[in-house]
């Protein structure tokens, strides 16, 4: 009789973990929700895969938050190139993101052609919730690794198919993760110092001042 319950409560522990994998199972794993990864949200929500987003702010495009220093998109916001073909137009318009619908353009935000940083996040966050793209804020992805076997499971979605899981990957809480593909969307998260002798002097574009008054009458070197 023990044994019957052993086996019984060992059945059903299997089955749970299983469970919890299948919950946190998605074919496609994007980390990052910037300008790349709500841009690619949008292709699989318009294909109806199954996907997820994984932001670990709590707002989209968050890295314009802090970048550009000056506060000002480097990036050219050209509303008028005197065609009105669309995909002319498109190939000039460096901050719009790519929908159906011309009235989620950037050039509809601004008529400065460097717009203010500010913008663009709260662009990127308008686009993703016009679109209700799947996207889970607060999360903080780490422990990202393959798996040593790779094993089929339910789609979360649609489960008149199986889907293989090939990653495993972990939140800050520890809550486990699998995915069928995982793309990092994560652009440059931390600053890129060169190894070089001296560097340690240098102010990195991080914590350069933007006051001007302190760079009166100065000689200044940049680099990169």
């Amino acid at each position: 009789m023990k044994s019957i319950l052993f086996l019984f409560l060992f059945l059903f522990l299997i089955n749970y973990i299983l469970s919890l994998d299948q919950a946190h199972f998605h074919d496609y794993c994007i980390i990052g929700a910037g300008p790349a990864g709500i841009q690619l949200a949008y292709f699989l929500h318009q294909a109806k895969r199954d996907y997820i987003v994984y932001e670990r702010s709590s707002q989209a495009g968050s890295f314009f938050i802090n970048y550009p220093r000056h506060r000002q998109l480097i990036s050219i916001n050209k509303r008028n190139t005197g065609e009105k073909n669309r995909k002319f137009n498109l190939r000039h318009d460096w901050n719009s993101l790519l929908s159906n619908d011309d009235h989620l353009r950037f050039t509809h935000r601004s008529k400065k052609l460097f717009p203010s940083a500010d913008l663009m996040v709260n662009y990127l966050n308008d686009f993703y919730r016009h679109h209700n793209l799947y996207i889970q804020l607060n999360i903080t992805i780490k422990n990202l690794k393959p798996l040593s076997e790779q094993t089929t499971t339910c789609s979360s979605k649609d489960c008149s198919f199986l889907s293989t899981a090939r990653f495993r990957m972990n939140d800050q809480y520890d809550n486990s993760y699998t995915c069928g593909i995982v793309i990092v969307a994560t652009g440059l998260s931390i600053p890129n110092i060169p190894p070089i002798d001296g560097i340690d002097l240098a102010v990195g574009y991080e914590n350069v001042s933007l006051v001007t008054e302190e760079f009166e009458n100065k000689s200044v070197l940049i680099l990169g």
